[in-house]
């Protein structure tokens, strides 16, 4: 036998005569990272998917997949009722201080008007007046006539209010069938004159049952620095001192 022909066999076959087995995957390859085709760095075989615009190289299994479309659109639905709710928000913050039926502040909403005003009066050394007009004979139109001719009979007033003086800076009903207005007319004579005006006006006014509006005012100065609250004092001080609203003589109390 040829001795070096027995020894590549050997060499070839390994000691027990079988040939050795070469894991070429788990070989390394120079920067140590494994050249098989399933490590990092390689190519991938399998299906790309992509998620939200990210393009991924390596597959996943289709449940998976499924899942994360279900989650994005769960997330899709949370995102509109969110919007919704802000949206809802926002309409109801537009209707904090507003009457409940007529187009004008309620008690709060007046007040925090009235307080900006005077700020501003503070700072620009502005003049206005403050008018407060009570519908007199309220009761009698609503226990004769009901309730709704005494609510039709309030937003009368409202629209003629805006009608006469569309240049009033904030109105508002202010409780029961209290109207209070903020102006600028002329100083406190000229905004008497006009809220007396404005008065003979309203009390054209009819009611289903033929009914007229009886009404009363006070009229006084905004004063700078001071609260609104005491300004709606002064106003109704001067309300219950009695005007006659055809611009005649004051009564005194």
């Amino acid at each position: 036998m040829d001795v070096t022909r027995a020894e590549a066999v050997q060499s070839a076959t390994g000691q027990d005569g079988k040939r050795p087995f070469h894991r070429e995957a788990d070989e390394k390859d120079g920067d140590g990272r494994g050249s098989g085709s399933g490590q990092p760095g390689q190519p991938h075989d399998g299906p790309a998917i992509e998620i939200d615009g990210v393009l991924l190289e390596e597959g996943i299994p289709e449940s998976v997949q499924h899942a994360f479309e279900a989650l994005h659109y769960e997330v899709d639905l949370l995102k509109h009722r969110l919007e919704t709710l802000i949206a809802e928000k926002d309409q109801v913050a537009t209707q904090v201080g507003r009457h409940a039926f007529l187009d004008v502040w309620d008690r709060d909403g007046f007040l925090h008007e009235m307080t900006t005003l005077i700020r501003r009066m503070e700072q620009t050394d502005a003049h206005a007046s403050l008018i407060l007009l009570v519908l007199e004979n309220a009761d009698v139109i609503r226990l004769s006539e009901g309730r709704n001719a005494l609510d039709d009979a309030l937003s009368a007033m409202v629209d003629g209010i805006k009608a006469d003086w569309v240049e009033a800076l904030s109105i508002g009903a202010i409780g029961g069938e209290d109207f209070a207005l903020v102006v600028v007319e002329g100083g406190l004579d000229g905004a008497r004159r006009k809220a007396a005006a404005l008065c003979q006006s309203l009390m054209r006014y009819r009611t289903l049952g033929g009914q007229s509006l009886s009404l009363r005012l006070g009229v006084v100065d905004l004063v700078a620095g001071q609260t609104p609250v005491l300004a709606l004092e002064r106003a109704d001080r001067d309300l219950r001192r009695g005007l006659d609203l055809t611009g005649g003589q004051r009564e005194r109390a």
